[in-house]
């Protein structure tokens, strides 16, 4: 076992670990997972990514607007993710647009 603060990982079986009990669906892109903001994608981790809040703050925008003009935003398949040992991120997801 590997602790990192509340988190613990079982080296064993590779499973991230909370309290015991595994983190659920860590390999999937969920839009609405709770506490997103404190993914270590935005560098809450040992280093502090400075632009997290900037990049937060244009994510919070483009998906406000695009909500103003389109509804029903739709995803149809599946997200194709960066090839990066430096950053874990999608390159494209593709959806469908409804007025």
């Amino acid at each position: 076992m590997i602790r990192f603060g509340d988190f613990e990982l079982d080296t064993a079986s590779k499973t991230l670990l909370k309290a015991g009990r595994p983190v659920p669906l860590l390999s999937q892109f969920l839009i609405d997972r709770a506490n997103a903001r404190h993914h270590l994608s935005f560098g809450f981790g040992i280093h502090r990514c400075l632009g997290n809040r900037l990049g937060e703050m244009q994510l919070r925008v483009i998906w406000e607007e695009m909500h103003k003009r389109f509804k029903n935003i739709e995803v149809v398949g599946d997200p194709v993710y960066l090839k990066s040992s430096f950053i874990h991120g999608i390159r494209e997801l593709p959806v469908r647009i409804r007025g």
